[in-house]
């Protein structure tokens, strides 16, 4: 992968089908989850006739954009009109993948072209969740600011209060989702199975699990890329004992079953569910007491696709997909109950200063991304103690102390690890620490933070991650 690119360089491709007399569709397509795609991510956007419910749709034209970029993505369609016919019904799909791993879609009717619709329109797609990386997979695990090399399954056998062991099973993404699950050596029962998101604390040193459920769980960040159980106040455990999660050589996801709260929507026979504590979107398997759900959903007055709030209980498994690899999918076990105008409220931590990883975007005029097996350019300030500083591009670990006035802010210069560090790397090492020494104000806007010169000229965009 590329370090280090110059801005305006990259430019969108957009590849769609020519006729002798198009007419032109044009709008945007974005997500409201706080990610970039991978650089070889392509958005896909359609045109399709929809008109019969009880039968696929059948595409009329497509375009192709890579180089993507940061949403929204603007996309230019062109058609053949004489394949409109004003008493049929038109929808805009948009999907964005991954070579073949389907990130984001639309889940829900855009309609386009008749019935009082128009030639513009502005879509919002649903994050689907990816496959399990295999060591098959040619795609590799990414090593964020915290350490951890994501995706990845940690297991470990951890004591229990009531006496025997607990089988623990912990499978991280790098979007910050988690699926846990406990199984207790002492206990008759089924094993504990919780999702939801994690989040992490770089002044404890601590990954946190929060559970849709609400509880807390809480791991020291171990040097070796394990993960050490904290106690309920979040404070190490002095004992003995084994209370050490390893991660496992490859990943392989574990089956969850629980009750589950998300936005359920059905079109052109595709069923999604967007889980409301992990944020993923899921293929519904039309099996088990889906039937319910459905049934309940189409006797909903709402628009066609629109998402609307379900309760159920559910088991969430890797099954096969009508195209590419397999991926987790959601098997409805019981049905509960439609709750319409109902939204998923996940708020967003405030990024603050101190404490955030901050994630290195992008040094003077060049945009900056990891390396493959290196650790994401990052820098961390901290306010125990002594303020300081900590920064790497992925190669030596730079430290400091800051000074810090109001929104006036200097770097010193401190310890510094001394290894060879390979071309790109060197260069922005480089070019990072000079722009350390001439940082003299800090402004932040939401997650976003730039760090300027005395002038007012940025040096430094960063972007808060890994936050609750």
């Amino acid at each position: 992968m590329h370090l280090l690119k110059t801005i305006g360089l990259a430019c969108a491709l957009a590849v769609s089908t020519a006729y002798a007399s198009a007419e032109t569709l044009t709008g945007t397509a974005t997500y409201l989850e706080r990610m970039l795609l991978p650089p070889e991510a392509v958005l896909v956007v359609a045109l399709e006739d929809v008109s019969r419910a009880d039968a696929p749709s059948v595409i009329i034209a497509e375009t192709r954009s890579d180089n993507l970029g940061a949403p929204p993505f603007a996309f230019t369609l062109e058609y053949d009109p004489t394949k409109i016919d004003d008493r049929m019904s038109y929808n805009i799909r948009a999907q964005v993948f991954d070579d073949e791993r389907l990130l984001f879609t639309t889940t829900t009717h855009n309609p386009v072209l008749t019935r009082g619709a128009g030639k513009q329109i502005d879509v919002i797609m649903q994050r689907i969740d990816s496959p399990a990386m295999t060591p098959e997979s040619p795609k590799r695990p990414m090593t964020g600011a915290h350490g951890l090399s994501l995706p990845a399954t940690f297991l470990g056998k951890l004591p229990a209060a009531s006496g025997g062991g607990v089988d623990w099973h912990l499978d991280l993404w790098a979007d910050q989702s988690f699926h846990l699950r406990r199984s207790y050596e002492a206990a008759a029962s089924d094993p504990i199975d919780q999702i939801g998101r994690w989040f992490a604390d770089p002044s404890r040193n601590a990954l946190i699990l929060q559970a849709g459920s609400g509880e807390q769980i809480g791991f020291e960040l171990r040097g070796n890329g394990n993960l050490r159980l904290l106690d309920q106040q979040g404070q190490p455990i002095e004992s003995e004992l084994n209370y050490d999660l390893t991660a496992a050589n490859a990943m392989t996801p574990t089956d969850v079953s629980l009750s589950m709260r998300g936005l359920f929507s059905y079109f052109a026979d595709t069923a999604l569910f967007s889980e409301c504590s992990t944020g993923r979107s899921y293929p519904v398997m039309m099996e088990a007491d889906y039937l319910a759900l459905e049934k309940a959903y189409l006797t909903v007055d709402r628009e066609p696709g629109a998402l609307v709030m379900a309760v159920l209980d559910g088991t969430l498994t890797l099954r096969e997909g009508m195209e590419g690899p397999p991926r987790m999918s959601l098997i409805v076990n019981r049905f509960d109950k439609l709750n319409p105008g109902e939204t998923c409220d996940r708020g967003i931590a405030t990024a603050e200063l101190v404490n955030t990883y901050w994630r290195i975007d992008r040094i003077g005029d060049a945009d900056i991304t990891d390396m493959d097996g290196r650790r994401e350019p990052h820098i961390v300030l901290r306010d125990g103690g002594q303020p300081s500083y900590s920064a790497t591009v992925g190669c030596n670990q730079i430290n400091g102390a800051f000074k810090l006035d109001g929104n006036r802010i200097s770097f010193m210069p401190g310890a510094m690890t001394m290894m060879a560090c390979p071309p790109p790397l060197d260069e922005v090492e480089h070019s990072l620490n000079l722009a350390l020494s001439e940082v003299a104000e800090w402004r932040i806007d939401g997650q976003a933070l730039e760090l300027l010169d005395a002038t007012g000229k940025p040096l430094i965009a960063l972007q808060a991650v890994y936050l609750p």
